[in-house]
């Protein structure tokens, strides 16, 4: 649902959701560049989960140990500026 260079929301709707809270987990980021895609592993541990009431549940995941290049990547990426 969201994506910034510190942060990762993610969700689902209906179903068991799969992530609990304060929790690490290790993610693999794909981000589409051009005709080529670029590969991003970080770790996330999630610090907040929202349920809705009627089935849907997303996590608010902070991103941890992100590469620098990565961080910048996403960045410039998400941003469309460069990175100060």
């Amino acid at each position: 649902l969201y994506l910034s260079s510190s942060d990762i929301v993610l969700a689902t709707q209906g179903g068991k959701f799969p992530l609990q809270q304060d929790i690490h987990y290790s993610l693999l980021l794909q981000i589409p560049l051009h005709t080529l895609r670029r590969s991003i592993t970080v770790d996330c541990s999630v610090t907040t989960i929202f349920e809705s009431g009627d089935g849907k549940t997303c996590a608010l995941c902070r991103l941890e140990n992100l590469k620098t290049e990565d961080q910048r990547f996403l960045f410039e990426s998400l941003n469309n500026s460069r990175y100060l």
